[in-house]
């Protein structure tokens, strides 16, 4: 499993940016460059916050590497009336390895998959109104569909399955850690 890309809007001084990973070459080793206070630092930030941020609870965890507080996230210009969302929002390539992994945990609960798109989707949204966080929420966009071991029909999978929270938790569990540990 790969990050492709991150779409960053409204962290701190990132207003909006598009961060891809794609492969150019076969180093697993990505750089970021730039001059003094150019945002490297914010970028990782982001993921960090990003990956401990994307259970399905409602509770925003912080950590003091990046923040202390949640209002410490909105853009410096927008402190007093910020209306928006805070948004980070990755696009993942499931590997066939992963597919097996997949298919096994739904195997195990007597399901078989019959069809997993390679690209998947996860997003975080923080809502802020009047600059007062109001909510997260997690959207994870994943085209796969199952079948009922005994039943005949192949099915499209989504969040009102009963089996959507372990899922999620259980993907969540095959994600490449983000750590970002400050100087």
């Amino acid at each position: 499993m790969n990050y492709v890309s991150f779409i960053i809007e409204n962290f701190k001084g990132i207003q909006k940016l598009n961060l891809s990973f794609e492969k150019t070459h076969n180093s697993p080793i990505i750089l970021l460059v730039g001059l003094n206070e150019s945002g490297k630092t914010t970028i990782l930030e982001t993921l960090s916050f990003f990956f401990d941020n994307i259970k399905k609870d409602q509770e925003i965890r912080l950590t003091s590497n990046v923040v202390d507080d949640v209002h410490d996230l909105i853009p410096k210009g927008e402190k007093d009336n910020f209306n928006k969302s805070i948004l980070i929002k990755t696009h993942i390539i499931i590997s066939n390895n992963d597919k097996m992994k997949i298919s096994k945990y739904f195997s195990e609960r007597k399901y078989t998959l019959a069809k997993i798109e390679d690209n998947i989707t996860l997003t975080l949204d923080l809502k802020y109104e009047n600059s007062q966080f109001k909510m997260k929420n997690t959207f994870f966009d994943i085209n796969m569909t199952l079948k009922k071991k005994g039943e005949k029909k192949v099915k499209q999978y989504s969040d009102k399955h009963e089996m959507w929270n372990s899922f999620y938790e259980y993907f969540n569990s095959l994600l490449p850690s983000i750590i970002y540990y400050p100087r």
